[in-house]
């Protein structure tokens, strides 16, 4: 974990592939380290982009499997060298031939603090249900896991990390700096470029219905034990149930 932790420290963002793994290896399977949280007073309500309210009688909106242009985010200063930083580390269930919008798979916040030199992580549920924000048919509740697709199919300024930035806001009052978007063939890609990673498998492993890309399953099977895995059977690791 302390090597973990020291990447994030070190590599800042580029070490997105190294928290996406730890979903379902660090943060599902160990026990982390937890930091003393600063208490603070939030306001009842934080802001809403304003969005253009849906015509009276429009029903919720029809799913869109077209690409998405994502408008430009604004420019937003670097937090200051002592400002603790907050990055939202999201893992779409993107296809390799698949074009639309997608949700997120996984989201974990990952609190840096430079003054301490301390990091925490903090893994969402993805089907955890949440005030999604006006994105022009009024708030409503909905999985936090779709935030990412409907600001994606709606064109919310920002695409969908703009929303799901804003979700984990309106609910929980934590302000997002920065944001990391990995799908399966980045993934997979990055962990082959570092030439693999070392797992060790604290049990042995079966899962019968590990769904495959064209929607199928198979049976997938780990040892225990340390590991060299490449980045397709990385991945497998790491989507295991």
């Amino acid at each position: 974990m302390s090597a973990l932790l020291a990447i994030l420290l070190i590599g800042g963002l580029l070490g997105g592939v190294f928290v996406y793994y730890s979903i379902r290896t660090f943060v599902a399977r160990s026990q982390l380290p937890i930091f003393p949280a600063a208490t603070s007073t939030l306001p009842a309500e934080f802001p809403i982009l304003e969005q253009p309210g849906a015509p009276e009688g429009t029903n919720p909106p029809p799913e869109n499997n077209g690409v998405v242009t994502r408008p430009r985010e604004s420019d937003v200063p670097p937090p200051a060298a002592t400002e603790r930083l907050t990055v939202l580390v999201m893992g779409i269930d993107r296809r390799e031939t698949e074009e639309g919008s997608w949700r997120t798979d996984s989201m974990i916040l990952i609190s840096i603090d430079p003054r301490t030199e301390s990091v925490a992580m903090l893994s969402v549920p993805r089907d955890l249900f949440v005030t999604m924000p006006d994105y022009g048919y009024g708030e409503h509740l909905d999985r936090i896991n779709k935030a990412f697709f409907f600001g994606d199919s709606e064109k919310y300024p920002g695409g969908g990390p703009a929303l799901a930035r804003q979700t984990i806001r309106r609910n929980f009052g934590i302000k997002v700096d920065r944001y990391i978007v990995m799908d399966f063939d980045g993934f997979r890609r990055i962990i082959d470029h570092l030439g693999g990673i070392d797992v060790k498998v604290p049990e042995l492993l079966i899962d019968n219905d590990y769904p495959t890309e064209d929607y199928g399953y198979m049976q997938v099977r780990f040892e225990p034990g340390r590991q060299h895995m490449d980045g397709e059977r990385a991945l497998i690791y790491s989507r295991t149930r």
